[in-house]
């Protein structure tokens, strides 16, 4: 069966569901519950028992961790909360007191070194005391060459540096608490804030909002500091101007539907705060289920899909180009591209990218079935003065239901999701060359397998990596991919890594 990768879908209709899962042994903060903080140097261990008879009786048992990579100074570790350790450099950290058999151990980073951009993360940081000391617990540090953010079903957001090279996301710091089923994560133009948005429920729960994070460009930490209240809007969508002076955020009038109306409100962001206010009157969309939106590198013009995509028939897909007034963020409705979708067993593609130059949108349309990825990505010239969009032959095939794409930073290369999910061989994501005088796109290799149903997609600021958020099973992460720049292998995916995460993931957003 066939399982959609939709984040906005899966939130609307699962609107009871509130699981906070916790998070082991990934780095984060915690206060000392032994009142004091003991330093250790390289290769120093501090005192504490090792007593058992290792026949299955009771025993106490010490706790190491063993540090590598450590350049700055500051970093505070902690085991269960307390029995806080300050490390100076490389070496073996034995925490003082004893757990006995059956107890539980978790080590965490309560405190990160003061060096810029240094991230210590802890590997095999949890488990249960057994017959011996633990002596495999990891904390591994690096300068990161920026931060990558995630949202959950799990309703949590998660801090990752992000490793220099690999790519690799590495964990940090403590999840935050978020409101029921986060479903939007964009961040400003220089990474300075972070907004995260939260839908509307009729059961009782609440409107919903949008949430503003400053991000310390040195440490990644995310500190709140404002919130917007999207009274009796049920917030789906949100994307940023590539200036930053505007947020442009797509809803429907609670309570909850797919098939009434839509409403686009604008605000507008300050620069100095991330403050967001309200401004003009939302643009009423007639379709109720609007799954994407695209805005133009210059920030002239704003494209809204929209379609009843609930719909058991065919029915008509919309793409409407918006402009953008620069001194106001007022919307005026342009022209519009629509076409009929037909293939209403497998359900439609709702995804919609343009490339960093502003000259092409592309569309996927689904052609397959519940059990077969096939799909057909469609370039169209944008129009630089209207927004008008002209179709650019008749678009390329792809072995994918092509439910994501996105474009590199290069405008070089095109990469599409398929999660059809039937079997693991369908949950890939596919690269694609883009000709950079015709816009039509070509296949580069073949479908890469991902571990696991991917959902949310982006590329790094720098054109090096594409992440994209899995869930499970065979469990929930983040995977980076290396964009290859080898002259054979150019633009195709490189497996570099991941992060498992306890919870589906919802969104994505990258800060370098």
């Amino acid at each position: 069966m066939k399982r959609s990768n939709d984040p906005s879908r899966k939130g609307l209709a699962i609107v009871l569901l509130s699981a906070v899962a916790a998070i082991c042994g990934c780095s984060g903060s915690g206060s000392s519950a032994t009142g004091g903080t003991s330093a250790v140097a390289a290769g120093q261990m501090t005192s504490g028992g090792s007593n058992g008879s290792g026949n299955g009786e009771t025993g106490t048992y010490t706790v190491s961790a063993t540090v590598t990579g450590l350049t700055g100074q500051g970093l505070v570790l902690e085991l269960n909360g307390g029995q806080d350790q300050a490390v100076s450099a490389d070496g073996t950290v034995t925490f003082p007191s004893a757990l006995t058999t059956g107890a539980p151990y978790t080590v965490t980073v309560s405190s990160q070194p003061a060096a810029r951009r240094e991230i210590c993360g802890v590997t095999n940081g949890f488990g249960t005391i057994g017959q011996a000391s633990v002596t495999n617990v990891a904390i591994d540090c690096s300068i990161v060459v920026g931060f990558l953010y995630q949202i959950t079903f799990s309703n949590q957001l998660f801090s990752f540096g992000l490793s220099a090279g690999t790519g690799v996301p590495v964990p940090f710091g403590t999840p935050l608490a978020t409101g029921t089923n986060p479903l939007a994560l964009v961040t400003s133009p220089g990474g300075n804030f972070l907004y995260l948005g939260i839908p509307f429920y009729a059961d009782g729960q609440g409107p919903g909002s949008i949430s503003v994070y400053a991000v310390n460009p040195d440490t990644g930490i995310l500190t709140a500091v404002s919130t917007v209240i999207t009274s009796g809007l049920t917030l789906t969508r949100m994307v940023m101007s590539p200036g930053g002076g505007f947020l442009f955020v797509l809803g429907t009038p609670a309570p909850i539907s797919v098939s009434g109306a839509s409403l686009l409100t604008t605000y507008v962001v300050d620069p100095t705060t991330g403050a967001l206010t309200p401004t003009g009157t939302p643009v009423t969309l007639d379709v109720g289920w609007a799954p994407t939106l695209a805005v133009t590198p210059d920030g002239k013009f704003l494209y809204v899909m929209t379609g009843n995509f609930g719909s058991s028939t065919p029915f008509s897909i919309t793409v409407t180009s918006y402009a953008i007034d620069p001194a106001t963020g007022t919307l005026t409705a342009g022209p519009a591209l629509t076409w009929i979708n037909s293939n209403v067993n497998a359900g439609a593609s709702a995804a919609m990218a343009i490339d960093p130059s502003g000259r092409f949108l592309y569309l996927s349309s689904e052609q397959g079935d519940t059990v077969q990825a096939a799909a057909t990505v469609l370039p169209y010239a944008i129009n630089a003065d209207t927004g008008a969009l002209t179709p650019i032959g008749s678009g390329t095939p792809v072995t994918s239901e092509a439910g994501g794409m996105t474009v590199d930073p290069s405008g070089r290369y095109l990469y599409v999701l398929n999660s059809l999910n039937s079997d693991a061989a369908n949950d890939t994501v596919l690269a694609l060359a883009i000709d950079q005088s015709s816009g039509v796109v070509s296949p580069l290799g073949s479908p890469l397998e991902i571990a696991g149903r991917p959902g949310p997609m982006i590329c790094d600021p720098s054109g090096r990596f594409v992440y994209v958020g899995t869930a499970g099973p065979p469990a929930s992460s983040v995977a980076a991919f290396a964009i290859s720049t080898a002259a054979s292998t150019a633009g195709q995916l490189v497996p570099s890594g991941q992060s498992g995460t306890p919870g589906e993931p919802m969104g994505l957003a990258v800060v370098e």
